[in-house]
């Protein structure tokens, strides 16, 4: 089919065995926008004086780097986004772990920036009778933030921001091939009536897997937007790159925090531990409707063992209806090195990423 719009554009990535060193994308997923500029020519003029030039002439102008910058956003399913949650927390978790049956689980959490990066190739379609769909595939690209954010009777959303080395448009488009499947194999939706918010509670960690024992259901919660910061050195270019940036470097400390969209409902539940400054976990959870096997269901579970709440928390009045009780939460490290700072789990039927 040529259609020349967006119903026909595609987004495939891969992993780089070498970072920056291009490889043909064999991850597609469905995706909702893609944004961004896209590629970004780093360029230089020359505003020398003389001869009552008034505009700088054309011959003194140049093109001395590149660099890309894309934003995709897509609706997050029990399946296929485990490559993606692994780059965005650089987790060192090689490969998912088999639960039991054909059920396995993938538990991310923050690691070490250098050596992990994707080849990423978006699919754009001319807007003309044929629709050619041009390809545009960027080399060593990492994603810098993100953000899960679900809304009230909605869907489950990922958007991620891409910074990547270059592009280029003579790479052939590769055929997209997507999750297909219905009941227990397919790639359900999560969605609001998936999701759970829970505070407080005791934290622990057994065969890498953080739990949180005695957490309480956060009342009135409307939604949440969860996100990360990789404070990546985007900017690294240096003599002898001959205009290529070199490997983007984690540039600072990363950061995690959560807005959630609450209604005041209970004092005691927000403000309280706000005033008081009071560590408390934070556990995120969407677990899918639809049986995978065993009473087992797909999942996605954020947890801060050790978070603060860092905004002020209201209440406000914003007119006759009920009380807005907004607030930040952010997480922190374990003093001890024995909790991560976040957990990302992600629980289904893929074998791989």
């Amino acid at each position: 089919m040529a259609v020349g719009s967006g119903i026909c554009s595609q987004f495939g990535f891969k992993n780089e065995t070498v970072v920056g060193t291009p490889v043909t994308v064999d991850h597609f997923y469905k995706h909702v926008t893609i944004g961004g500029d896209g590629l970004q020519l780093l360029t230089v003029t020359d505003e020398g004086l003389g001869g009552c030039v008034m505009v700088p002439t054309v011959d003194r102008t140049a093109s001395v780097g590149q660099q890309v910058a894309r934003e995709v956003e897509l609706n997050v399913g029990t399946r296929g986004l485990g490559l993606l949650f692994k780059q965005m927390l650089n987790s060192a978790l090689s490969a998912p772990v088999l639960v039991s049956g054909s059920f396995y689980r993938q538990i991310h959490t923050p690691s070490e920036t250098s050596g992990r990066s994707l080849t990423v190739q978006f699919g754009f379609p001319e807007a003309t009778a044929t629709g050619t769909n041009r390809a545009m595939t960027i080399n060593g690209a990492k994603i810098t933030q993100w953000e899960l954010s679900q809304a009230r009777n909605e869907l489950l959303k990922l958007r991620f921001t891409l910074d990547g080395w270059n592009e280029a448009t003579g790479t052939a488009l590769a055929s997209a091939v997507y999750a297909t499947g219905q009941g227990a194999t397919s790639n359900e939706p999560l969605r609001f009536n998936c999701f759970s918010a829970k505070l407080g509670g005791t934290p622990s960690i057994g065969s890498g897997l953080v739990t949180v024992a005695g957490g309480t259901e956060i009342a009135g919660c409307r939604g949440v937007s969860s996100k990360g910061t990789l404070p990546l050195r985007t900017d690294g270019f240096y003599s002898g790159g001959l205009g290529t940036k070199s490997e983007q470097l984690l540039n600072g400390f990363m950061e995690y925090t959560s807005d959630l969209d609450l209604e005041f409902q209970s004092r005691t539940q927000v403000y309280d531990i706000y005033a008081a400054y009071t560590t408390a976990a934070l556990e995120l959870s969407w677990v899918g409707k639809i049986d995978a096997g065993a009473a087992q269901f797909g999942k996605v579970s954020i947890i801060y063992p050790y978070s603060k709440i860092v905004s002020p928390v209201g209440p406000n009045v914003t007119g006759p209806g009920t009380l807005d009780n907004k607030t930040t939460i952010k997480a922190f490290g374990d003093p001890a090195g024995t909790l991560p700072a976040v957990q990302l789990l992600y629980e289904n039927l893929d074998a791989a990423f």
